[in-house]
């Protein structure tokens, strides 16, 4: 899971919330330190979310809508989905996951897809949601009044469409 973390502290939180939130802090001159700290400690918190969000569309999502086929199971990617499997697994559910993630062969795609509900992590991705959200949401009413809220909020729900 920390291997996971960090891939979506780098890919998402820096790129899409991190580092524009920090030009604009610049550009606007706070000079606040310590709530651009806790600013840059909740962007963090929604790039990961928004990449749990996309790992588990990627798997669940309806690709019509999506506009994308979903390959993170055949290409072996480090997602939320695998990394929650393979912490919450059977012996015999690791086995088949070892064997079936990262290949292209569609009935091992599916049997990790059948370790997936087996796990039920659709529910496990639900209370992870709903944890992630109350954290944020105390988080970001901790702030002054020197940052709205809005603007974390709209990145909240931007990353959760």
């Amino acid at each position: 899971m920390e291997r996971y973390r960090t891939t979506a502290k780098y890919k998402i939180s820096s790129f899409g919330c991190f580092f524009p939130f920090t030009l604009a802090t610049c550009m606007a001159g706070l000079k606040n330190e310590e709530l651009i700290r806790r600013c840059n400690d909740i962007l963090l918190k929604i790039g990961e979310l928004g990449q749990i969000l996309d790992d588990y569309m990627d798997c669940y999502g309806d690709p019509a809508i999506s506009g994308e086929i979903s390959t993170d199971i055949e290409t072996r990617k480090c997602t939320w989905l695998i990394v929650t499997a393979m912490q919450r697994a059977t012996p015999k559910q690791k086995a088949i996951l070892e064997d079936c993630y990262g290949c292209q062969d569609p009935a091992k795609v599916e049997k990790v897809k059948e370790v997936y509900e087996e796990l039920d992590l659709r529910s496990e991705y639900a209370t992870c949601l709903q944890d992630r959200y109350e954290v944020l949401h105390r988080l970001i009413d901790q702030l002054s009044n020197d940052i709205p809220p809005e603007l974390f909020y709209n990145l909240m729900f931007s990353e959760g469409k």
